[in-house]
């Protein structure tokens, strides 16, 4: 199983993980079709997303306590997402290929060279061209 995979055919790759787990999970989920969607919408990058950022709002909307009691790290990470509000999520797109959109020309051309040097040989070539991410 494959990230490439999962994104493609999400539900048929979240039943073979349940059956993976457990013959039980499989049956479950193969039984009761609205526990199956509820798996696929909880595990969908929009509801991680929202999820996220809920979380996040939530987090920052809490006092810290004291500064005795509050770790300098959290209380510095909570002092910049109110001082710099980000407008954008904290997770990416989930798309496949998507790297490309970050990096310039000669970047993807370097990485992709990379990329083929160092997984020559293996399945994930043949698999990442299946998908048109190379």
């Amino acid at each position: 199983m494959h990230y490439e995979d999962i994104k493609a055919h999400t539900k048929s790759q979240v039943l073979k993980l349940a059956a993976f787990l457990g013959e039980e999970y499989h049956r479950r989920l193969v039984k009761e079709p609205e526990l199956l969607y509820r798996v696929l919408r909880l595990s969908s990058i929009i509801y991680m997303k929202d999820k996220t950022a809920s979380m996040i709002k939530a987090f920052t909307a809490k006092p810290l306590g004291s500064d005795e009691k509050s770790c300098p790290g959290i209380r510095d990470y909570v002092q910049n997402l109110l001082k710099y509000p980000r407008n954008t999520s904290a997770m990416r797109k989930g798309l496949l290929g998507d790297w490309r959109n970050h990096f310039t020309g000669d970047m993807n051309a370097r990485i992709e060279k990379n990329i083929f040097v160092k997984l020559s040989g293996t399945e994930f070539l043949d698999l990442w061209k299946s998908y048109g991410i190379l």
